[in-house]
């Protein structure tokens, strides 16, 4: 019986931190939501001198997924590029996928 009340201490302790982990997040996901959302916003600085990141950071369950879309100066191969980006939209996603908020700039 010891044996046996041992085996379903260990199996609990084993468990909670398991349950305590929230829902793990498809980043891809979250940014393919996000590009839908956003298509017309991504569609205006896309040509030949840029391209748009899509990013997603994951703050489940706490907070929910924040989505940006950043248009960047495309460079050449061996020239140098500017470090920074333009944000042109950016989505809020509950932890469900569902969209919350989606602003265009």
């Amino acid at each position: 019986m010891k044996k046996m009340s041992a085996v379903c201490i260990l199996a609990v302790l084993l468990a909670v931190p398991v349950l305590a982990q929230g829902p793990t997040c498809n980043e891809q996901r979250a940014e393919g939501i996000a590009r839908s959302e956003l298509a017309q916003c991504i569609a205006a600085p896309t040509g030949p001198g840029f391209f748009v990141e899509v990013d997603a950071l994951c703050e489940c369950p706490e907070f929910g997924i924040s989505v940006s879309a950043i248009a960047r100066v495309r460079c050449n191969p061996n020239e140098e590029c500017p470090p920074f980006g333009f944000l042109i939209g950016s989505v809020t996603l509950d932890c469900n996928y569902k969209v919350i908020d989606s602003v265009c700039f």
